[in-house]
């Protein structure tokens, strides 16, 4: 059996790479982890391990990326997926910018 599926989706490879490293010592090899840089790679990703009957509990989107801000990303993916628990994360520097008045 396979081991259900969470994707990462940042346009920043640092950030993925951060947000894998943490993934994986936390959670061992419960999880597979899957990344994505922009929107509709993971939608496209989402899709393939759907189409596979894969099991994937969660999606994790930063907010502001190019093309698709991380809600816009996340509303698809409720849409084709209503059963995913979707998590959008601000990149905290921009966060701040975007909250000050």
């Amino acid at each position: 059996m396979n081991a259900p599926v969470i994707i990462c989706v940042d346009d920043e490879s640092i950030v993925l790479k951060s947000l894998v490293r943490e993934l994986a010592t936390t959670l061992d090899d419960t999880y597979e982890i899957e990344v994505a840089e922009t929107g509709a790679e993971a939608l496209d990703l989402l899709q393939e391990f759907l189409a596979e009957q894969r099991s994937i509990p969660v999606v994790i989107a930063d907010y502001i990326m190019p093309n698709m801000k991380g809600t816009d990303l996340l509303e698809q993916v409720h849409t084709l997926s209503p059963s995913r628990a979707p998590f959008c994360f601000p990149d905290t520097p921009r966060w701040k910018a975007l909250r000050t008045p």
